[in-house]
Protein backbone atom coordinates (compact mmCIF):
# COMPACT_ATOMS: atom_id res chain seq x y z
CA UNK A 1 0.00 0.00 0.00
CA UNK A 2 1.17 3.41 -0.66
CA UNK A 3 0.90 6.27 0.41
CA UNK A 4 -0.77 10.03 -1.08
CA UNK A 5 1.81 12.31 -2.17
CA UNK A 6 0.89 14.58 0.14
CA UNK A 7 1.62 12.51 2.94
CA UNK A 8 4.88 11.77 1.56
CA UNK A 9 5.91 15.14 1.19
CA UNK A 10 4.77 16.11 4.77
CA UNK A 11 6.79 13.19 5.96
CA UNK A 12 10.05 14.08 3.59
CA UNK A 13 11.61 17.60 3.32
CA UNK A 14 10.31 17.97 0.25
CA UNK A 15 7.41 19.82 -2.02
CA UNK A 16 4.00 18.27 -2.91
CA UNK A 17 5.07 18.76 -6.75
CA UNK A 18 8.87 17.08 -6.20
CA UNK A 19 6.58 13.94 -5.08
CA UNK A 20 4.42 13.81 -8.16
CA UNK A 21 6.83 13.96 -10.20
CA UNK A 22 9.16 11.60 -8.64
CA UNK A 23 6.06 9.20 -9.06
CA UNK A 24 5.31 10.06 -12.36
CA UNK A 25 9.02 9.04 -13.46
CA UNK A 26 8.65 5.91 -11.58
CA UNK A 27 5.92 5.01 -13.34
CA UNK A 28 6.86 5.86 -16.86
CA UNK A 29 10.62 4.22 -16.73
CA UNK A 30 9.61 1.90 -13.80
CA UNK A 31 13.35 3.49 -11.96
CA UNK A 32 13.63 6.70 -10.62
CA UNK A 33 17.10 7.61 -13.06
CA UNK A 34 16.16 10.38 -15.41
CA UNK A 35 14.92 10.16 -18.98
CA UNK A 36 17.44 9.25 -21.71
CA UNK A 37 19.32 12.68 -23.27
CA UNK A 38 18.65 14.66 -20.17
CA UNK A 39 22.54 14.63 -19.32
CA UNK A 40 25.02 17.01 -20.82
CA UNK A 41 25.07 16.84 -24.73
CA UNK A 42 28.76 15.64 -25.58
CA UNK A 43 31.52 18.23 -26.42
CA UNK A 44 32.50 19.38 -30.15
CA UNK A 45 36.00 20.04 -28.78
CA UNK A 46 36.15 16.61 -27.54
CA UNK A 47 39.55 14.31 -27.70
CA UNK A 48 37.68 11.96 -30.82
CA UNK A 49 36.74 14.80 -33.09
CA UNK A 50 40.00 16.76 -31.95
CA UNK A 51 42.00 13.58 -34.00
CA UNK A 52 39.40 13.02 -36.39
CA UNK A 53 39.71 16.89 -37.95
CA UNK A 54 43.37 16.42 -37.28
CA UNK A 55 43.94 13.43 -39.59
CA UNK A 56 41.36 14.81 -41.83
CA UNK A 57 43.27 17.81 -42.39
CA UNK A 58 46.93 15.99 -42.66
CA UNK A 59 44.92 13.91 -45.26
CA UNK A 60 44.14 16.67 -47.02
CA UNK A 61 45.22 20.32 -45.92
CA UNK A 62 43.76 22.63 -48.98
CA UNK A 63 40.36 21.16 -48.12
CA UNK A 64 37.44 23.27 -47.41
CA UNK A 65 36.03 23.38 -43.99
CA UNK A 66 32.80 23.18 -45.54
CA UNK A 67 33.67 19.42 -45.79
CA UNK A 68 34.90 18.53 -43.21
CA UNK A 69 31.73 19.67 -41.35
CA UNK A 70 29.67 18.26 -43.17
CA UNK A 71 31.31 14.54 -42.60
CA UNK A 72 32.01 14.78 -38.93
CA UNK A 73 28.36 16.25 -38.33
CA UNK A 74 29.12 19.49 -36.35
CA UNK A 75 28.51 23.15 -36.39
CA UNK A 76 30.62 25.06 -38.33
CA UNK A 77 31.52 26.98 -35.52
CA UNK A 78 33.12 24.66 -33.61
CA UNK A 79 35.27 23.17 -36.36
CA UNK A 80 36.35 26.50 -36.96
CA UNK A 81 37.31 26.49 -33.03
CA UNK A 82 39.17 23.55 -33.75
CA UNK A 83 41.45 24.71 -36.57
CA UNK A 84 41.61 28.79 -35.52
CA UNK A 85 41.97 28.70 -31.80
CA UNK A 86 43.47 25.34 -30.76
CA UNK A 87 44.43 21.93 -31.46
CA UNK A 88 47.19 22.62 -33.18
CA UNK A 89 45.65 21.53 -36.37
CA UNK A 90 46.97 24.18 -39.39
CA UNK A 91 45.11 24.08 -42.80
CA UNK A 92 46.45 25.75 -45.98
CA UNK A 93 43.39 27.45 -46.72
CA UNK A 94 42.08 29.30 -44.02
CA UNK A 95 38.32 29.95 -43.26
CA UNK A 96 36.63 32.51 -44.82
CA UNK A 97 36.86 35.64 -42.66
CA UNK A 98 39.60 33.89 -40.27
CA UNK A 99 41.55 35.98 -38.27
CA UNK A 100 44.76 37.23 -39.07
CA UNK A 101 46.11 35.25 -35.83
CA UNK A 102 44.47 32.13 -37.51
CA UNK A 103 47.43 32.71 -40.56
CA UNK A 104 50.65 30.86 -39.86
CA UNK A 105 53.53 33.41 -41.33
CA UNK A 106 55.22 30.07 -42.33
CA UNK A 107 52.64 29.12 -44.74
CA UNK A 108 52.64 32.97 -45.86
CA UNK A 109 54.73 34.26 -49.18
CA UNK A 110 57.24 36.61 -48.15
CA UNK A 111 55.26 39.29 -50.13
CA UNK A 112 52.09 38.53 -48.38
CA UNK A 113 53.71 38.55 -45.04
CA UNK A 114 55.13 41.61 -45.02
CA UNK A 115 51.44 43.36 -46.78
CA UNK A 116 50.60 46.64 -48.14
CA UNK A 117 51.32 49.89 -45.00
CA UNK A 118 49.17 50.52 -43.22
CA UNK A 119 47.92 53.78 -43.54
CA UNK A 120 46.13 55.14 -39.75
CA UNK A 121 47.11 59.09 -40.32
CA UNK A 122 47.00 61.11 -43.50
CA UNK A 123 50.36 62.59 -44.13
CA UNK A 124 50.57 65.23 -41.61
CA UNK A 125 52.11 68.80 -42.85
CA UNK A 126 54.67 70.59 -40.34
CA UNK A 127 54.26 74.35 -40.03
CA UNK A 128 56.01 76.63 -37.63
CA UNK A 129 51.87 77.46 -35.85
CA UNK A 130 49.93 74.63 -36.41
CA UNK A 131 50.00 71.14 -37.98
CA UNK A 132 47.39 70.56 -40.34
CA UNK A 133 45.82 67.68 -42.64
CA UNK A 134 47.49 67.91 -46.29
CA UNK A 135 43.76 67.49 -47.42
CA UNK A 136 41.87 70.51 -46.17
CA UNK A 137 38.40 68.66 -46.39
CA UNK A 138 39.58 66.33 -43.70
CA UNK A 139 40.12 69.55 -41.39
CA UNK A 140 37.93 70.56 -38.24
CA UNK A 141 38.54 73.75 -38.66
CA UNK A 142 36.81 74.33 -41.75
CA UNK A 143 33.03 75.88 -41.49
CA UNK A 144 33.74 77.80 -38.17
CA UNK A 145 33.41 81.07 -39.58
CA UNK A 146 36.61 81.68 -40.51
CA UNK A 147 38.49 80.26 -43.98
CA UNK A 148 42.30 81.35 -42.96
CA UNK A 149 43.09 78.13 -43.27
CA UNK A 150 42.21 77.92 -46.85
CA UNK A 151 43.37 81.35 -47.88
CA UNK A 152 46.97 80.30 -46.42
Amino acid sequence: MGHCSKTIAKTLPISRRAVDFIIKRFEELVTTEDHPGRERKTNATSTRIVNVVRDMVRGNPKGSMRKFVKKLGIRHNSARRLVCRGAGIVTLSMPKGAPSHCIHEEKLDPEVQDGPPTVRHRDIVSSDEKLFTSLPTFSHQIGRGSNALLDS
